[in-house]
């Protein structure tokens, strides 16, 4: 914003490359679109230099039969008001003429954002005498509420509308668009618990009831952590927040700005939830169950209402999509298989089946050079002593061994001191896990893997048995397998600076049919969003990353993730339906790793 015309170029790229923040990307993969049905224009506009600016709502979201508009404020741009990261004045205006002002609620304001001159935005503060006043009065708020009322006559729907207050004492509205209502019904509450509630007040952003354990949320950083099913306490909401939406139950804010880009991401994604209520932190503990009614923006002890899982749809997001030449060009994938006669160069009918021939045979030429690195390096691989059923060779990067002799082409586990690989290592070696599996119930079963596994594969293909590679250093690991005819890389830094920590997870492939290896990239993805972790599936790829946490939780994700590839060893050949991949999920969350039912006929077949 007040970019300066040097620097338009920069600024524009800017904006492009902010479609694809991990935001951006995530709210993309969770609603199912695609590239090319998410295009965005970048408009260059003047800006005004505004003495207050804010939002309107023409109607309440949650009521589409309202009598009133919604209108916040704060002095100076409104930049931060959409966002989340500044409070604002909120006024409820009648609808009829006169327009009277049927409430306002008035929040301190310590300052304003204002144009740089040279370009950019400077924050400065407020005088004293400002800070409790209304950054609007009462005759620009009748304006507003005028021209609301026409416009969503003209356009025939409720609109969100932005508008800025110029120095001259001018009003100018700068965008409107429909605004998403709410189903009336869902914004009669039931009949009202005769507990007392814990904790009331607030505006409701998205109405509805849910029940969960309570997770208190004290730093922004560790939302990712929130479980499937919570109730979530914040301080206060930004659009960063999109992350957890599609697995919690409702969620709660001290403060926010109910037509902010938050509020608007939580009715798209529909978490019962309220902003502006107090108390949560003082009078709440973490796993506490309480229940959330945000018709009435309450909420009570204990569990009152049974929730419906709340899990985003897992979609087959890269599909063939009729006669769109886009995607048929560009994002149809027909290289499914690299078994198969038709992968390769040849083979590729589209980008994607580029990207998916040079992904394959990447991963093939990093095995190979891995091969000759152990066979004619200077620095010879060490072969990991273990009774799992794992041929892997140890190379040190630097700190990664300690206690193993010079001339041993052997290293025991305990070893290896790389702190990402110990905590990996304990999941890999948990006693529950099991790395064999009884064969499939049925011949049919059978069949269908073997027939995969014996299929004609291209001279690159490494199968079943072929070596591994694991390189450490004291705070890194990079752990690549080629097992089962599936692929997996799991690269990690653990250190005691948060900022630094990472995990980088990827998977492909199987034995089966790719049906079957769908539905156990499936069975990854959905234990992955569970642990708190950012997921990317396409087909039977899985791309995974948890990032920027402190060493526990880095260490306990590695930990799940170890038991996590164990468990999912071979699975694809027993992933017959999404009911049984579902089975699956429910005992890897409850710690049954060896899937063994209490009987036998409770698992679904």
């Amino acid at each position: 914003m007040n970019v300066p015309r040097e620097g338009a170029l920069d600024a524009y790229k800017q904006v492009i490359a902010s479609r694809f923040s991990d935001t951006a990307l995530f709210y993309r993969l969770s609603t199912g679109l695609i590239e090319v049905e998410s295009p965005m224009a970048v408009l260059f506009l003047l800006m005004l230099p505004a003495r207050a600016a804010g939002i309107m709502y023409t109607r309440d979201p949650g009521d589409a039969k309202s009598k009133a508009l919604w209108i916040t404020a704060t002095h100076g741009l409104g930049a931060e008001i959409a966002s989340g990261r500044t409070p604002a004045d909120m006024f409820l205006v009648s609808r009829s003429q006169p327009h009277a002002i049927l409430s306002r609620t008035i929040v301190p304001k310590d300052e304003q954002l204002v144009l740089q001159e040279g370009g950019g935005l400077a924050r400065v503060p407020l005088a004293a005498d400002a800070r409790e006043e209304p950054s609007l009065n009462d005759g620009h708020l009748r304006t507003l509420a005028g021209w609301g009322v026409c416009m969503e006559e003209h356009y025939r729907t409720p609109q969100d509308v932005e508008w800025v207050l110029d120095q001259d004492d001018r009003l100018w509205i700068v965008q409107a668009r429909p605004l998403a209502n709410i189903d009336t019904a869902r914004s009669k509450s039931r009949a009202r618990p005769k507990v007392e509630p814990r904790i009331q007040g607030g505006r409701t952003v998205y109405p509805g009831q849910a029940s969960g354990k309570a997770f208190l949320v004290e730093e922004i950083q560790r939302i990712g952590e929130a479980p499937s099913g919570a109730i979530v306490f914040i301080r206060k909401p930004s659009p960063e927040i999109v992350e957890i939406f599609p697995r919690i139950a409702g969620l709660v804010a001290e403060w926010g700005n109910v037509t902010g880009h938050a509020a608007a991401l939580l009715r798209e994604f529909q978490v019962p939830s309220v902003f502006q209520m107090a108390g949560a932190f003082d009078r709440l503990a973490a796993g506490e169950p309480v229940s959330l009614d945000a018709v009435q923006a309450r909420v009570y002890p204990g569990i009152l209402w049974a929730s419906a899982q709340r899990e985003a749809p897992i979609l087959e997001r890269y599909g063939a999509r009729g006669g769109d030449p886009i995607a048929t060009r560009l994002l149809t994938l027909n290289l499914v298989d690299p078994g198969g006669a038709n992968f390769r160069p040849a083979g590729c009918k589209s980008v994607h089946d580029v990207l998916r021939y040079c992904h394959e045979k990447g991963i093939e030429a990093m095995f190979a050079v891995n091969d000759y690195e152990v066979e004619h390096g200077a620095q010879c691989g060490r072969k990991l002593r273990t009774a799992l059923p794992l041929h892997v060779q140890v190379l040190d990067l630097g700190g990664g061994l300690a206690g193993v002799l010079a001339d041993s082409r052997s290293v025991a586990p305990s070893e290896i001191v790389s702190r990402p690989f110990q905590a990996l290592w304990g999941g890999i070696a948990h006693p529950g896990v099991s790395w064999t599996r009884q064969m499939p119930a049925s011949f049919s079963d059978l069949a269908s893997v073997l027939g995969n596994a014996m299929g004609p594969h291209e001279d690159g293909m490494r199968a079943l048995g072929e070596k591994s590679y694991l390189l450490v250093a004291d705070e890194y690991m990079n752990f690549n397998t080629r097992l089962a005819y599936h692929y997996s890389l799991v690269d990690a830094c653990l250190s005691d600076t948060p900022g630094n920590n990472y995990i980088s997870f990827r998977f492909e492939g199987g034995g089966a049919t790719r049906q079957r290896r769908s539905l156990r990239a499936c069975f990854l993805e959905t234990c992955l969003l569970r642990n708190g972790f950012q997921v990317d599936r396409r087909t039977d790829l899985v791309n995974a990353w948890f990032r920027k946490a402190p060493a526990d939780q880095i260490a306990a994700r590695l930990d799940m993730l170890g038991r996590l590839l164990a468990c999912s060893s071979q699975l694809d050949m027993y992933m017959t339906s999404r009911e049984v991949m579902n089975w699956f999920v429910q005992q890897f969350l409850e710690g049954n790793y060896s899937f063994q039912s209490a009987s036998q006929e409770s698992e679904p077949h």
